[in-house]
């Protein structure tokens, strides 16, 4: 602090104080337990020579506000704020690496590696940047079609095929249609929409496949002769259900 006014009150810091003082007139102590013959109206030099003011003296170890290093544990009482930052700049850095952290953009809290946000948590959901590998379990939740907790992209995140976990089933999508089933009696495949199957069999027996090179072959794609198939299965099935049950 420096300089200590005595006064009838007790003693006040004296503005503009510092440096180191001497003399008949100015005693040397400390104001809390002051050497004897300090009088009213009579200067206390501390022995610090940091200038009075809102700081305070200072004998003891403390954070000035330009910055420094604490070299034990920090524990605060309230919150901890941080600049958000950016992934090369991030707000919460280690001293190993500057620019690997956390930082926070547009809803989102990043974790950035070597300058490069890697992962991303945000109010819509998580994202991993690059590749995930775990060692336990990935557990997802069971949902419906059109709510599928794993998602396959083909090249654009507006396009996919997905997974889902029904009560008591496994079910695989392509795009919106349900491709397959899997449950306790086994696999069960879906249906393509918008074929007529009608004479799909009846035709088959006789029918090529056409050439690529060949236009306006009548012929049939693997794709009806399979759908109609799946048909006939699921019709002969009932059958011998309703058989077995009489």
């Amino acid at each position: 602090m420096g300089l200590w006014l005595k006064n009838e009150d007790g003693f006040v810091p004296v503005s503009g104080g510092g440096g180191s003082f001497d003399g008949e007139h100015v005693l040397t102590g400390d104001p809390d337990s002051p050497p004897e013959g300090w009088a009213v109206g009579q200067l206390l030099y501390d022995g610090l020579e940091d200038a009075a003011g809102d700081a305070g003296p200072h004998d003891h170890d403390y954070l000035p506000l330009e910055g420094g290093a604490v070299t034990g544990d920090l524990q605060v009482d309230g919150q901890t704020l941080a600049q958000s930052g950016t992934a090369a700049l991030p707000g919460i850095a280690f001293t190993s690496s500057a620019w690997s952290g956390f930082y926070y953009d547009a809803s989102t809290i990043h974790t950035s590696v070597q300058g490069q946000s890697r992962l991303q948590v945000g109010v819509a959901g998580t994202k991993v940047t690059g590749d995930l590998q775990v060692d336990g379990q990935v557990s997802f939740g069971v949902t419906s079609a059109g709510d599928w907790p794993l998602k396959l992209y083909d090249g654009s995140p507006t396009y996919f095929h997905g997974i889902g976990v029904g009560v008591n089933s496994l079910t695989f999508h392509v795009g919106e249609s349900l491709a397959a089933e899997l449950g306790p009696g086994g696999w069960a495949f879906g249906i393509t929409e918008g074929i007529d199957t009608r004479d799909v069999l009846e035709r088959a027996e006789t029918a090529t496949m056409p050439a690529p090179e060949e236009a306006g072959v009548d012929g049939l794609t693997v794709n009806e002769v399979v759908t109609a198939l799946l048909l006939k299965v699921k019709e002969l099935s009932a059958d011998i259900k309703e058989l077995k049950g009489n």
